[in-house]
């Protein structure tokens, strides 16, 4: 009590709600204008919008309100002040604690994304389940100026993205912590998912027209802490496929005759195990994968077990072609993407600690021997090809 008796004002930690913009996106960028600034760009569903003056440096003039969706831009030469800039013309406190996407444009990628990083993982507002995503090719701000609608917020339009990318496991969400956690490792490097701005043909009852949206593209791939180069589609599902978090996706296959048959992957589990043995690294890779026939465009009869195992045979020969392409990325860079290392620490830690010092010399030359194991399991409804009862079988 003695401590809160007299005059002095003190700091205030908690603000009513109708003066508080709750921050769902942020958009990290080299500034345009100060190669020595940062560039940060606030997007919020809040009601209240950003003011126009934009006093202290601050660039409030062109800051804008989308129907409920406010972008508010600022500069500064750490991430902090650009934030408490933006007090400068926002008529309401933005708060960092609902922000759910922490984009970076890919100027600052190259550059070093830790130090763009620090803040969120430092402050007290941030939470840890916060996403962080690369815009290849482009700005972050380019992508929060767009993809923010009357109609869709950009967290939202990016959630439903991720839910989406699920069905074909090509890319995935990295939490905030463990990213820092790759970042603060040496032997591990970073991967991050990105996205970039396509352009789309719309055709409908009106002529057709074309409209830029946002797409998901795979994974930008961080050697010490800058950004070294894109795995995209199939070379991201490959990564997945390393680092075990396959959830479904889609293979296209052939049967004896030629047809497409489609297969939908439906349960995956990898395994990674490394060894060491006369001064050399071997790594064996062990994928066993079940999927399910959604889709046969021919007519006959291929639900027999020779069928099934020369089906299988093809989805085995696919999973390895995208695994080895990943490792043969990452043995070319030297950049341990699948934690192999973590692997091997956790496995053997005396063997580890003698080992470590010679890592970068033994991962590139490292053997790897990839086996997939393939089952089909399913094939829906029915057994027969639709159209073999009416005299087209083969």
């Amino acid at each position: 009590i003695l401590n809160v008796t007299g005059c002095k004002e003190l700091s205030r930690a908690r603000e009513e709600i109708d003066r508080i913009i709750f921050i769902e996106a942020v958009g990290i960028d080299k500034s345009p204008s100060d190669k020595d600034k940062v560039l940060l760009t606030l997007s919020s569903s809040s009601k209240k919008a950003g003011g126009g003056g934009g006093g202290a440096g601050a660039s409030g003039g062109d800051n804008q309100q989308k129907s409920s969706k406010v972008i508010m831009k600022s500069d500064g030469r750490t991430l902090f002040e650009a934030t408490r800039k933006v007090h400068a013309f926002s008529y309401a406190k933005p708060t960092f604690g609902h922000v759910q996407y922490i984009l970076v444009g890919e100027d600052a990628a190259k550059e070093d994304i830790a130090k763009y990083l620090d803040f969120f993982e430092r402050d007290h507002e941030v939470r840890f389940n916060s996403k962080v995503i690369i815009v290849k090719g482009g700005t972050a701000r380019q992508v929060m100026m767009k993809a923010n609608t009357i109609e869709k917020s950009l967290s939202d339009t990016l959630t439903d993205l991720f839910d989406g990318s699920i069905s074909l496991s090509i890319s995935g969400e990295v939490p905030l912590p463990e990213l820092m956690g790759k970042l603060d490792n040496k032997y591990l490097a970073a991967n991050i998912p990105c996205i970039e701005m396509v352009n789309r043909i719309f055709h409908g009852g009106e002529p057709k027209k074309e409209s830029e949206d946002i797409e998901l593209s795979g994974y930008a791939i961080f050697k010490n802490g800058k950004l070294l180069d894109y795995l995209t589609y199939n070379e991201g599902r490959g990564l997945n496929w390393l680092t075990n978090k396959i959830v479904s996706g889609v293979m296209v296959v052939n049967d004896k005759e030629g047809d497409y048959v489609s297969l939908e992957l439906i349960k995956n589990n990898t395994k990674i195990m490394p060894k060491l043995k006369d001064g050399e690294l071997f790594v064996t890779v062990e994928i066993v994968t079940y999927s399910n026939i959604p889709e046969y465009q021919g007519k006959s009869d291929i639900f027999n077990e020779s069928t099934f195992k020369f089906l299988e045979k093809q989805q085995e020969k696919i999973i390895k072609d995208e695994v080895q392409k990943v490792i043969q990325f990452a043995k070319k860079n030297n950049v341990d993407i699948f934690n192999v290392s973590d692997i091997l620490f956790h496995k053997d830690p005396v063997k580890w600690e003698k080992t470590k010092k010679e890592w970068f010399e033994l991962f590139p030359k490292a053997t790897f021997n990839v086996v997939v194991h393939s089952t089909i399991s399913m094939t829906y409804d029915i057994r027969e090809p639709t159209g073999s009862k009416a005299g087209g079988s083969k």
